[in-house]
């Protein structure tokens, strides 16, 4: 009996001397915790410098709140009165620091509503058909024979043609896309337009004739209409939609040094630097091809008047959905009895929206280098929706679930490694280094991509701190395990050197 107290008693003493003290736990948490709430991600706030009308430019400040998610932005409004307008923020060129209306912005998707205007005007000069088909134009390489050869102008232009949105070469091309969106690089870079055509001949068009929004067939649909005019798609849109329209200072970039001068830089909605994304192949879809607020003003002007080339292409002809039909590129909703016509845009640092209402004769516009959306500000501007500071944060749903999904599987992995250890799975501390890694790397592409605008980031705080707080205990509970189990050591240490080496190279990258 008294044998069995001392064993009893060595066996407390023991688990006592293995359990760390309240206190260490305590002062682990609250560093931790501190910690997590100073690097969590936080949406860029608006700089003070502007320009233009001053009045348009609090509407701008109070509308997005103090989340604004960007560090420049332009809008302006066309009314029958006559044009307001107003930059607001940092370029992000020391040369030239303020926004206003000669600041160059990447459109992204609005160039999709210009397609539609290049189909329109070429339609009405008899150069080709809504109807005419794409093997029946591009008649070089794959494309004749193959499914997308069959596709029809009008439903490149209307989003039916049933190719997917983008379309890669192999789980390479994948992989690398994946990363630079990770990371604030071009996506598509080195994709020139019969690269672009060969992979689109290679994609089947399943539910061809249903609206399912494409990139890809954008691009086919502005390659496709350059081969049919004997010309190169820059040039095309140019001599047929933007200079028509008095368009000077809209350009389609296939290199660096086509870059406009007066160009604002691309950031993330936290500050993160990104990259221009310039692609021949993917132009007609958006990538590459910058404007102005003073030239889209004059877009805006003209389909208020009536006068802008290719009008037509903004009458809508199809539905989509309940409310909202499309024409040719350009998208009309119907919101409170008003017919709202419009385009939106986006890049891997800038996001746009164009919209007008012909029947009262006003149009906005907005531009911003950022990659938070600003449609709803669009909207607000032209009186059909709140501002976007109203929705507050919101609990996640949907696609956002999936961006947070990366935070949980660390949490997850932190956690399994202290019950790994409790169990005696792991037999040495570099074993742990594989799911350290991996947790922090989880944690940093959550940082980068997580819908923290919508969402609090006080959500990746969290997680991060029970990651830290993880890690803390596993380090704790494995201070008796020797660093390497002499039967694995190898393995162990090559494991080690991969998990930690690949998490170190995508944290430098995506950061």
């Amino acid at each position: 009996m008294v044998r069995t107290l001392q064993r009893s008693e060595t066996t407390r003493e023991g688990a006592e001397r293995d359990r760390p003290a309240w206190w260490w736990m305590a002062g682990a948490a609250l560093l931790v915790a501190l910690a997590a709430i100073a690097i969590g991600p936080r949406p860029l706030a608006l700089p003070e410098r502007q320009t233009g009308d001053a009045e348009l430019a609090a509407q701008v400040r109070a509308a997005l709140g103090a989340r604004a998610g960007t560090r420049a932005i332009a809008v302006a409004v066309v009314e029958p009165g006559g044009v307001r307008a107003a930059g607001l923020g940092d370029s992000g060129d020391p040369a030239r620091p303020q926004v206003d209306a000669d600041s160059a912005f990447e459109i992204g998707s609005i160039t999709k509503a210009l397609n539609g205007m290049l189909l329109a005007t070429l339609s009405a000069d008899g150069v080709v058909s809504p109807d005419d088909r794409v093997g029946g134009i591009v008649s070089a390489g794959p494309v004749r024979s193959s499914a997308v050869g069959e596709v029809t102008l009008e439903e490149l232009a209307q989003h039916r043609s049933g190719l997917r949105s983008v379309a890669y070469d192999g789980p390479l091309g994948l992989a690398r896309s994946v990363l630079a969106d990770l990371g604030g690089s071009d996506p598509y870079p080195d994709w020139p337009a019969d690269r672009l055509l060969a992979v689109a001949a290679e994609q089947s068009t399943k539910g061809r004739g249903e609206f399912a929004y494409s990139n890809l067939g954008a691009a086919v649909l502005g390659h496709t209409l350059a081969t049919a005019s004997g010309e190169e798609y820059a040039e095309l849109l140019s001599s047929r939609v933007l200079r028509p329209a008095g368009l000077t200072a809209t350009t389609v970039a296939s290199s660096t040094a086509d870059l406009p001068p007066n160009r604002v830089r691309p950031t993330g909605y936290a500050g993160g630097a990104r990259e221009p994304w310039i692609s021949p192949g993917y132009a007609p879809a958006g990538s590459g091809v910058w404007s102005t607020p003073a030239d889209l003003v004059r877009l805006l002007r003209a389909f208020i008047d009536g006068s802008a080339p290719g009008a037509d292409a903004a009458t809508p002809t199809r539905r989509i959905r309940e409310g909202r039909q499309i024409g040719l590129g350009w998208f009309t909703s119907d919101v409170d009895g008003r017919a709202i016509t419009w385009h939106n845009g986006g890049t891997g640092g800038f996001r746009s929206w164009i919209g007008f209402d012909r029947a009262a004769r006003r149009g906005v516009l907005v531009l911003s280098a950022s990659d938070r959306d600003i449609d709803q500000l669009g909207e607000h501007l032209l009186g059909v929706a709140p501002p976007p500071a109203e929705r507050g944060w919101s609990v996640p749903s949907g696609r956002d679930l999936i961006t947070i999904l990366p935070p949980a599987l660390a949490m997850f992995i932190a956690l399994s490694g202290v019950r790994q250890i409790r169990t005696g799975r792991l037999r040495g501390r570099i074993d742990l280094v594989a799911g350290i890694a991996t947790a922090v790397a989880l944690l940093a592409i959550a940082w980068r991509r997580g819908p923290w605008l919508e969402t609090s980031w006080l959500l990746w705080s969290l997680a991060a701190t029970v990651v830290g707080l993880g890690i803390a205990a596993q380090c704790w509970y494995a201070r008796a395990l020797p660093w390497i189990e002499p039967r694995r050591r190898w393995r162990s240490i090559a494991g080690a050197v991969v998990y930690a080496g690949l998490a170190v190279v995508l944290i430098a990258w995506i950061m």
